[in-house]
């Protein structure tokens, strides 16, 4: 008797230790779209009326990811934010010569590849100006 309880106690931890929560999670897929939830993404305007009330609206809204880097340096990229309301897609603001500039629609990944560059200044010729927002003039 001890040993079946014995082996039955060995049998029990060995699967156990297989048993990760990595492992428990897989296979599960959802057919359903998150909304934005608890953001105000909703809320932003599709289009604005200048830059800095577009920034100061993205900036104080409230979006389900932000990331944000600096570089102290007094030329050239000095910082930059990333809004996402799907983290697919967001508004970037970056902070070049104490000037702000504003993008929109600019994939999570391109985010991702600028903030590691050596050159931020070719990296945004070369990836962000076709995401850069612009203002009609009225």
């Amino acid at each position: 008797m001890y040993r079946l309880v014995k082996y039955l106690f060995v049998t029990i931890i060995i699967v156990f230790l297989h048993i990760s929560p990595d492992t428990i999670g897989q296979g599960i897929e959802h057919n359903y779209l998150v909304g934005p939830q608890n953001t105000s993404c909703d809320s932003l305007p599709k289009t604005f009326a200048n830059l800095e009330k577009a920034i100061s609206l993205i900036e104080n809204a409230t979006f389900r990811s932000s990331e944000k880097f600096t570089i102290n340096r007094k030329f050239g990229v000095q910082g930059g934010w990333y809004y996402s309301c799907d983290n697919k897609t967001g508004y970037l603001i970056i902070l070049q010569d104490n000037y702000k500039l504003l993008f929109h629609g600019v994939p999570k990944s391109v985010w991702d590849a600028f903030i590691i560059t050596t050159d931020f200044e070719t990296f945004m010729d070369e990836n962000l100006r076709s995401y850069q927002y612009r203002f009609l003039r009225e």
